[in-house]
């Protein structure tokens, strides 16, 4: 099947029916009548059936491809619901232009009866995934993942169809080509760093390159960025003096290595075209694209929106036409070059006489590598011997290699390609290979740093909820949860009420205060949006409430800007709703995110990551043209740096008296501040953004003047203040402060994220920091974590909701119950543990998510307050909320307290004694010697035993005095021995003689049980999935369990009278291994688990998890 052409419904039954789906599919065309008229699509016919896979298969053939695919997604889900189907393939083809199309795996969940009326039959938790098919498109991921053979089943099908894997893959290769880039790269400021530094500094440059040009990628699929620049032939043939990237004989081994196309191509496209209008703006804007004069020294120095390296192209002038054909100006500060070239700090290196002894080499293999990349030694970045030949591609080809979607996906509607939520993920990992505390994680693992898309969904949904009942009206609670699911049912609230909710939208404003790459404050305007398109499809309020807010601003500013500022941002608002240029929700993007949308990380290359997703959002719903007058149809992109902030927000200012802060004079200042900054947000021209730049500058030196002179705040705090520069791409602040950064002064009305989990002992990178934090915060002690911080933090700075997920140790940890009592005192109410799944690839991180409201309640004792746990049982409940009450601990005697005696195998301190003793010969009265690794359930080995660094054959032990004979009595007696590293209890009975190594353990006093009854409580379920409650806050890294004596011995039993039973299963279990250990018993210990549960009294749904789980 060719993936890259038109559709052609022919070709495609052929596909399926041959190479795709199973040997059951069955053609049978039939036209689909719409119950309800849907809005985009236009007609629908049945394809064929596959019974083996229970799907149907439609096509679809819509208005256009400029269709919103979530309200494509809503029809299809509508139809799907109609025909009484749950699971369908759909192609989605476009009449006005069937060259491209999208192949879609959709799936429903049915509600109610078939009997009802089309129109009334419900569904929930729809799902859909999508490629994006033919002219233009990429094949490597459609060839790789839909033409691999004929489906087997379901779970086949849905893995064909996984957003999952393909980032897994773009981020190995991404991850490789970084690992090869920071150690080839040199740039600027690079000469008098420690090698350590260096790593970081080259790190930190790489990613900064990875941001620009992947959202020059992003651009691309707008048809805003000529392809040309990234065609190494074309490059070489008609722009390019003697650019050969992998040639490495005569002049091209060295010339590979000038950084020919990063400096000619790249840094004139980030610097000088994207971030220069194409002709003058007006009189205060003279800026136009072209290449810097030098018929003097000095000429047009500093001038960053000029291209430099002219003397790099075979013909100059052409690589201008080229871009000035169809890349817009962007503004945004991304692509702001960061020399100051005026105090001779070079950062990017933008520079035709870069200042000695800077160095700028970026190499041309490592954008096409076809053949420099072979057989590259990463095992150091990596940790693994196994990366030493590694074959790496250079970045254009591997880009080249895969589809991009500018639109974000949702968790009901994914495209099979890399979104810019995806990137999020990529880059959280890359950026915590750099960071001290976290690289060796990061560079071991994968996704382990990043929210999912359905976490992110659920807890933006339930943040959301919360403010609307606080600011709108608790009784309209499941109107708002109608309003967030991504179903068709009917909003049934009065206009008023809806205007209502508009508003409070309108004011809402919301913090991450460890923001990441952004995937809560980007889940918040998703759904912020998705809500405005349900209540104002045509924009009219919200754009009646965009004018007046806009006019009461002017009202109470005229003086602060001139008759020709207030004309544009008139201008400026109309363009915004304008759909024929846009498409409508960008205007509601656009307001969103300059109302309420905050951010916070201490990292500054983060904040970068978290703006770029930002700005592409407003890309995606721009409607392009080819005017270069007008932009081609390109909004410049707006100023986030009141928006977000790179900033330490565990630490504040150091307010002597809070009530010297509402001074009336300093109110002045700090209202005029916050319009200024506020007008930086829109501000096109550089005269401009310099302008309120000055003014911000100015008024902050004020304000702290000011507070200082008051004794509000010290002369450290001051300084501080002063130093914080908004515009710093490269700084990081010290200190937070939600009104001297934002503007705002009474708390976020929603605070919610994920904070980092991290000992504070070794966050904390000195000793001035970890007694700040001692001051600050002394609900956390002994071995807290740091994100016990963000938790008390998060209370100051809302007024309203917060959220966060974290780990469940937080309910079970002693550091934790200081901080847990407060949090409840001051509005906690429920917590959710999501931990049956792995919402982090990292198995060490079991996850909950804590909902509140900052208010505070009467009774906050822990055991009477209205605190719930709640656990989810499955993954798909998550969006409806269907939880259940965590299974209790039951009270049931321990192994202890019923008398049973356990012991270590080997103590530490005996463990290399024992070692010596250790043959592989078997000689007379030797026994078998095995360790952990070769304990299963039900059955144990002493083959190929690793101990201690070495490995042996089949060891044993002869007893010699260096052995206590307590010791070795025990190892000759009859025992129940249990496995000390694993994920699940392992446990096998032998009543032969057996030494055991360190980290193993056996019951050796079964206190009047029988040691098979025994033998199969250890190894059920159950046992299992309570040690994992019990200890929740003992596991050990990559989820394996805290099992050592105490552990076992506070295990529970129940001595009942009929142990037959289990003895019998346990006994033909144990007789079936002797013979074959890899026998499948997998049966029996499914009866075995049955009994446990009805011997300790567990429920269905109690049930339900511990299936589920494991």
């Amino acid at each position: 099947m060719i993936f890259n052409k038109a559709y052609n419904r022919e070709d495609f039954l052929n596909f399926l029916k041959r190479d795709f789906l199973p040997d059951d599919f069955e053609q049978q065309q039939s036209n689909i009548v719409f119950a309800s008229k849907p809005n985009y699509s236009q007609s629908a016919i049945k394809l064929g059936v596959c019974k083996s896979l229970d799907l149907v298969v439609y096509e679809v053939q819509h208005i256009g491809k400029e269709d919103p695919r979530v309200g494509l997604s809503k029809e299809a889900f509508r139809m799907l619901s109609e025909e009484w189907q749950d699971r369908a393939l759909i192609l989605f083809v476009p009449t006005d232009n069937p060259a491209s199309y999208r192949f879609s795996l959709i799936e429903i969940k049915l509600e109610g009866n078939e009997d009802d009326a089309k129109v009334n039959r419900k569904y929930s938790n729809p799902r859909r995934y999508s490629y994006l098919l033919g002219e233009g498109i990429g094949g490597y991921t459609p060839n790789k993942y839909l033409a691999k053979g004929k489906v087997k089943d379901e779970k086949d099908l849905q893995e064909r169809f996984s957003v999952e894997i393909l980032t897994k893959a773009f981020y190995n290769e991404l991850s490789d080509w970084y690992a090869w880039a920071i150690d080839t790269v040199c740039f600027p400021g690079e000469q008098n760093l420690e090698p350590y530094q260096k790593q970081e500094h080259r790190s930190k440059n790489v990613i900064r390159l990875l941001i620009r040009l992947l959202f020059v990628w992003f651009l691309k699929q707008k048809d805003l960025i000529p392809w040309q620049l990234f065609d190494q032939q074309y490059l070489s043939e008609s722009l390019i003096k003697d650019f050969s990237p992998n040639l490495q004989i005569g002049i091209f081994k060295s010339k590979s290595t000038y950084s020919i196309y990063y400096k000619a191509i790249l840094q004139n496209l980030f610097f000088a075209t994207l971030n220069c209008p194409i002709t003058p703006q007006n009189k205060e804007d003279s800026r136009e694209r072209g290449f810097r004069k030098k018929d003097w020294y000095g000429q047009e120095f500093g001038q960053d929106s000029l291209m430099r390296y002219q003397e790099l192209f075979s013909n100059p002038q052409h690589f201008v036409d080229l871009v000035n054909e169809r890349v817009p100006f962007l503004n945004g500060g991304l692509f702001d070059c960061l020399d100051d070239k005026e105090h001779k700090t070079y950062i990017d290196g933008f520079s035709d006489n870069l200042i000695k002894p800077n160095q700028l080499a970026v190499p041309d293999f490592l954008f096409f590598g076809e053949t420099q990349g072979k057989g590259k030694n990463l095992s150091d970045f990596y940790g693994d011997k196994k990366k030493k030949k590694s074959d790496v591609l250079g970045l254009i080809d591997i880009l080249k290699k895969y589809n991009f979607a500018i639109e974000e996906n949702t968790p009901f509607d994914k495209e099979i390609s890399l979104d810019p939520e995806l990137l999020g993920k990529v880059f959280e990992n890359l950026l915590a290979s750099y960071n001290p505390e976290t690289k060796t994680t990061a560079r071991k693992q994968t996704g382990s740093f990043y929210t999912p898309r359905e976490i992110v969904q659920y807890m933006v949904d339930e943040s959301l909820v919360a403010h609307l009942k606080r600011t709108v009206g608790e009784e309209h609670e499941e109107d708002y949860r109608k309003l967030m699911r991504y179903t068709d049912e009917d909003c049934r609230l009065q206009p008023n009420k809806q205007k209502e909710i508009i508003k409070s939208l309108q004011n809402c404003k919301v913090l991450d205060p460890a923001c990441g790459s952004g995937a809560f404050p980007v889940g918040v305007l998703q759904q912020m949006v998705n809500i405005l398109l349900q209540l104002d499809e045509r924009n009219e309020i919200w754009k009646d409430l965009i004018l007046e807010n806009r006019m009461e601003e002017l009202g109470s500013t005229l003086k602060d800007c001139t008759q020709q500022e207030r004309e544009e941002i008139q201008a400026d608002i109309n363009r915004s709703f304008d759909d024929s240029v846009n498409r409508p929700d960008y205007a509601r993007k656009l307001y969103l995110i300059e109302n309420c949308i905050y951010g916070v990380d201490i990292q500054s290359i983060a904040v970068q990551i978290s703006k770029l997703r930002f700005f592409i959002s407003l890309v995606v719903d721009q409607k392009p043209n080819k005017d270069a007058k007008d932009n081609f149809g390109i909004r410049p992109l707006p100023n986030l740096e009141a928006k977000f902030a790179a900033a330490n927000t565990l630490i504040g200012l150091k307010k002597r008296e809070a009530s010297l802060f509402d001074n009336q004079d300093i109110n002045k200042l700090q209202e005029k501040l916050v319009r200024t900054s506020h007008r930086i947000f829109g501000a096109k021209s550089n005269k401009t953004k310099n302008k309120y730049k000055s003014q911000v500058e100015d008024l902050q030196g004020q304000i702290a003047e000011k507070l200082e002179d008051l004794g509000a705040i010290g002369n450290d705090d001051a300084h501080l203040m002063r130093q914080w520069r908004m515009f710093d791409q490269n700084a990081s602040s010290p200190f937070f402060d939600p009104w001297w950064m934002f503007g705002v002064k009474d708390g976020f009305d929603i605070v919610i994220g994920n904070p980092p989990y991290m000992s504070a002992v070794s966050m904390a990178r000195d000793e001035e920091t970890k007694k700040t934090y001692k001051k600050l915060y002394p609900e956390a002690t002994g071995a807290y974590d740091i994100y016990i911080l963000f938790l008390i933090k998060g209370l100051s700075l809302t007024k309203g909701s917060f959220i966060w997920i974290i780990p469940n140790k937080f309910l079970v940890a002693d550091y934790a119950a200081k901080t847990k009592n407060k949090l409840i005192k001051y509005g906690l109410y429920e917590s959710v543990d999501v931990s049956n799944f792995e919402v982090f690839e990292t198995a060490s991180v079991y996850p909950i998510i804590l909902s509140g409201n900052n208010c505070e309640v009467e009774n906050s004792e822990v055991e009477n307050s209205g605190f719930k746990e709640y656990l989810l049982a499955n993954y798909i409940d998550l969006s409806e909320r269907r939880f259940i009450t965590p299974m209790q601990v039951k009270k049931n005697p321990t192994l202890k307290e019923f008398g049973v005696k356990v012991r270590s195998g080997t103590t530490g301190f005996e463990a290399q004694k024992i070692k010596e003793l250790i043959c592989t010969d078997y000689k007379q009265d030797s026994i078998p010697f095995t360790v952990s690794g070769n304990i299963d359930r039900y059955t144990q080995n002493n083959d190929g035993v690793r101990y201690m660094g070495d490995k042996y054959v089949k060891p044993y032990i002869k007893k010699t005095n260096v052995i206590a004979d307590a010791k070795w009595k025990f190892w000759c007696e009859p025992k129940i021995v249990i496995a000390g590293m694993t994920k699940h209890i392992e446990a096998v009975y032998v009543d032969t003689p057996l030494a055991i190594g360190v980290g193993a353990y056996a019951i050796y006093d079964f206190s009047g049980l029988h040691p098979l009854y025994l033998l199969g409580l250890l190894n059920s379920r159950y046992t299992t999935h309570y040690l994992r409650i019990k200890f929740r806050d003992k596991h050990l890294a990559g989820g394996y369990l805290a099992i050592n004596k105490t552990t076992i011995e506070q295990l529970p039993v129940i001595d009942t009278l009929n142990q037959q039973p289990f003895i019998d299963l346990v006994d033909t279990i144990l007789a079936a291994k002797k013979i074959d250990p890899a026998t499948d018993t997998s049966a029996l210990e499914a009866e075995i688990d049955t009994m446990v549960y009805e011997l300790y009294g567990l429920t269905e749904k109690e049930i339900e998890v511990i299936e589920n789980k494991q």
